[in-house]
């Protein structure tokens, strides 16, 4: 009796992780295709990656040596398309951008996290990372900490 109830226990604690377990096997085959795609467009463009992270919403990878930015917009499907590589030669400075508004009780509400890239001309145009953006997601998930390493190696980098 008590093998039966242990057997019984045993599959309903299965049956309750399971899903657990398929989404995050699904997330980091995911992961893997994303990092893949900028992986991809950097060799084909003749880069190497050789730090990467990647978020629900974008992913960053860079090389290092030849001072390259790679940023994905992973919103939708279309990921070899949206791929943007950024020369840092060509950047003066990086700056973290915080949008933000007052509801009517004055409690402050972020709308987007950016980290724009100064351009060392001022005619060339200035791109704009985009980290968090309240239309999309609704809760911050490690996107301060994200854009404040992104802008600390990409200062590092400059300097």
């Amino acid at each position: 009796m008590n093998t039966v109830i242990t057997i019984i226990g045993a599959l309903g604690i299965a049956l309750c992780l399971a899903p657990f377990i398929i989404t995050n096997l699904k997330n980091k085959n995911k992961d893997s295709k994303i990092q893949t795609t900028i992986s991809d467009y950097a060799n084909q463009n003749g880069y190497k990656i050789s730090e990467f992270e990647v978020k629900p919403k974008y992913a960053l990878g860079i090389d290092k040596d030849n001072a390259k930015l790679f940023y994905l917009n992973t919103l939708n499907d279309k990921h070899s398309q949206n791929v943007e590589m950024i020369d840092l030669s060509e950047i003066d400075t990086s700056k973290i951008q915080i949008e933000k508004h007052f509801t009517s009780n004055k409690k402050e509400v972020i709308d987007k996290v950016l980290l724009n890239l100064i351009p060392k001309q001022n005619t060339a145009k200035t791109p704009s990372l985009v980290f968090y953006d309240s239309t999309v997601s609704f809760q911050f998930d490690g996107e301060m900490q994200s854009i404040q390493k992104w802008h600390n190696t990409i200062s590092d980098l400059l300097n």
